[in-house]
């Protein structure tokens, strides 16, 4: 059975106050030298953050028909549309593409609807005020709109 022993600071306590000891065969090296030693490593520097970038993952876009887009969004859009001056709640789901590499990732987003832009391409939310633009999504990055508008038509 191995003695586990503790050891504490007052255990080297004659040691502190000592001088360094001083090589009688070599020289002191000055710092550069000493420095030059290490540079090695530096080049290790920033090496962590690019292996945990790699291992992030992403979320592959959904594949969704180049002419026309989903039928279903295109139809909840319209419906939008129709009952713009409601503003109302919806939920979007849509996905964001990542900034880095290929992929990207679903996000959630509710709020009112302020308005369709057709010349941005965006649904635009309205802000907490309830007046000026709050958040928006790309349509066509849009996956799902969900919301009690939609209740009644679709199921």
């Amino acid at each position: 059975m191995a003695v586990r022993v503790t050891r504490t600071l007052m255990d080297y306590a004659d040691l502190l106050n000592r001088p360094a000891p001083v090589s009688t065969q070599f020289v002191p090296m000055d710092r550069a030298a000493r420095a030059a030693q290490f540079a090695a490593y530096k080049a290790l520097e920033g090496f962590e953050d690019m292996v945990i970038e790699s291992a992030r993952e992403t979320e592959e876009r959904r594949v969704v028909p180049e002419e026309g887009g989903d039928p279903e969004i295109n139809e909840r859009l319209a419906l939008l549309e129709a009952r713009m001056a409601e503003h109302p709640e919806v939920t979007v789901l849509w996905f964001r593409p990542d900034e880095r590499k290929q992929g990207g990732r679903t996000e959630e987003l509710t709020g009112r609807v302020k308005r369709i832009d057709p010349l941005t391409g965006r649904l635009v939310l309205l802000a907490q005020n309830g007046i000026s633009d709050g958040d928006s999504v790309p349509l066509r990055d849009i996956t799902r709109l969900d919301g009690a508008v939609f209740d009644e038509y679709f199921w």
